[in-house]
């Protein structure tokens, strides 16, 4: 067993897709296969079931994912630990934002790049339900949205850090506009029996 094909099962359990995970990792499908089956090989058990495609994976291959998934992190941030001897962060930051957040990210990026230019910024645009899985999964490392449904368990497992609220407006024609108050706040759940389209 070695890192590499540790990287590569992770891959192909991330996509569940033979061919997707050898493309993300810029090898040949027949190369990636052979890796699996040397892992597989080399730890004494099935971790795919597989038939002419990818199905699922085995009770020990959701194991070896969860070990494989920490080791690729251990090793990543040793990666940038020992950048640091050389005077600069380095490696890859991974930003997810639901495109109704209000904060402007762009000139965060733009520091961020001036002042340590061997980072890589990959920026996901996700809802945020999938922003959560996400970040549970550490496949994002900072994440940009609302943290009203992350409650109990789930707002325990992140850090949050509120960015201030986030400013909406109602749009409506004026037929209906008459219903409202002309001043103050529209609470939302005097706006339950409209159809809405949010943005």
């Amino acid at each position: 067993m070695n890192i590499k094909q540790l990287h590569y099962f992770h891959e192909l359990a991330k996509h569940r897709h033979f061919a997707k995970a050898a493309k993300a990792c810029h090898i040949t499908q027949p190369t990636l296969s052979a890796s699996i089956t040397a892992l597989e090989k080399s730890v004494g058990t099935d971790l795919v079931v597989r038939t002419s495609q990818f199905v699922a994976l085995t009770e020990a291959g959701e194991l070896v994912r969860q070990y494989a998934e920490r080791m690729l992190l251990e090793q990543e941030a040793l990666k940038q630990e020992l950048a640091l001897f050389q005077g600069e962060l380095s490696g890859t930051l991974r930003i997810g934002i639901v495109p109704q957040s209000n904060l402007d990210i762009m000139p965060f990026i733009a520091r961020c790049k001036q002042r340590y230019p061997d980072i890589v910024i990959r920026l996901s645009v996700l809802s945020n339900e999938a922003l959560l899985s996400q970040l549970e999964l550490h496949q994002c490392d900072i994440g940009l949205g609302f943290d009203e449904p992350v409650g109990g368990a789930g707002r325990r497992a992140f850090h949050v850090y509120p960015q201030g609220a986030n400013q909406m407006a109602v749009l409506m024609n004026r037929d209906e506009a008459d219903l409202y108050p002309h001043s103050g706040d529209i609470a939302l759940a005097e706006l339950q029996q409209q159809p809405l389209v949010l943005p």
